[in-house]
């Protein structure tokens, strides 16, 4: 794709998110992005057939950037135990960096009512392929630690559940109720270090079922 062609889109992305923010998915028109962009709406309409376009690119983008920069961790030199540490509590504490004040990003882990509503292949950007992908890549960590014995599991992919679900958790209290960040993180941190407690060789083993 051409350079001015990617950045033309980024640039409505960015004005759509903004918007989005400001005034809420509902409110915020075609026209509206175009007039952000200081461009015409047929341009948008080059880049994006309609609005349901629009937020599956959004999300598209968003998701993307999560797996890639969860990818890199997995595949990176680092301990295993240091790469659960990022990618757990520490991905937890770059969502929220990142997302805390976007607000259709925070609806999508509300529900998937938007996902549903306006994308006609919602299981594409659906909460539970996203999910799925990311308790995968814990469970192949984990998977390498039992190979190089520091973990103990009968069950990684269980284990890659309950750790996936319980971050969750944090992200949801911090980006839907409000809650202060900093606390979630603490508190995410100490769960975080009870379950890889939980899976050191020769300590206390989570049996899978």
């Amino acid at each position: 794709m051409h350079e001015n062609k990617l950045c033309r889109r980024s640039k409505i992305l960015n004005a759509f998110t903004s918007l989005v923010n400001r005034y809420g998915l509902e409110k915020t028109t075609m026209t509206d992005i175009a007039r952000h962009v200081g461009c015409s709406v047929g341009t948008i309409y080059n880049e994006f057939k309609d609005k349901e376009d629009l937020i599956y690119e959004f999300f598209l983008e968003h998701l993307n950037h999560i797996t890639s920069r969860l990818e890199e961790i997995k595949n990176s030199s680092l301990p295993p135990e240091e790469k659960l540490h990022k990618m757990i509590p520490g991905n937890l504490k770059f969502v929220i960096h990142e997302l805390k004040d976007n607000s259709l990003f925070a609806e999508y882990l509300k529900s998937n009512t938007i996902t549903v509503r306006y994308l006609g292949q919602p299981e594409l950007i659906s909460q539970k392929v996203f999910r799925k992908k990311y308790a995968a890549l814990i469970e192949s960590v984990i998977v390498e630690g039992v190979q190089s014995g520091v973990f103990e599991v009968e069950s990684p992919a269980e284990i890659a559940g309950i750790l996936s679900d319980s971050m969750d958790t944090y992200a949801l209290r911090v980006l839907i109720m409000q809650e202060k960040p900093k606390k979630n993180l603490e508190r995410a941190e100490l769960m975080f270090k009870m379950l890889l407690k939980s899976i050191k060789k020769n300590d206390f083993q989570i049996q899978g079922n």
